[in-house]
């Protein structure tokens, strides 16, 4: 099984999309404070939320990855044990 073939609930991957959605909208907003020669710091402001926004994006894709792939090694639909080590491997390395 690739880590990539998960299978997240539907339910996260609407939330997750409507998360990088937003970031979307923000570095949009972005763009165009910059290109309209906005103060900096409203800049830098706006930079930093967006930068949060994804680090939850990306810990919410680790943490309910790790709890997927749990669930599914403890029913037995995942006998390798190999997937646990990458998704331990990409935490550590992204996080």
């Amino acid at each position: 099984m690739q880590i990539s073939e998960i299978g997240f609930p539907k339910e996260f991957v609407k939330n997750i999309t409507t998360r990088l959605k937003k970031v979307e909208g923000q570095t949009r907003g972005l763009r165009e404070m910059i290109l309209e020669d906005r103060d900096c710091e409203e800049i830098m402001q706006q930079l930093s939320a967006a930068s949060r926004a994804l680090d939850r994006v990306s810990a919410l894709l680790l943490t309910t990855g790790m709890e997927v792939c749990i669930r599914r090694q403890l029913s037995g639909e995942i006998e390798n044990g190999d997937v646990m080590a990458r998704i331990q491997k990409m935490f550590m390395r992204y996080r």
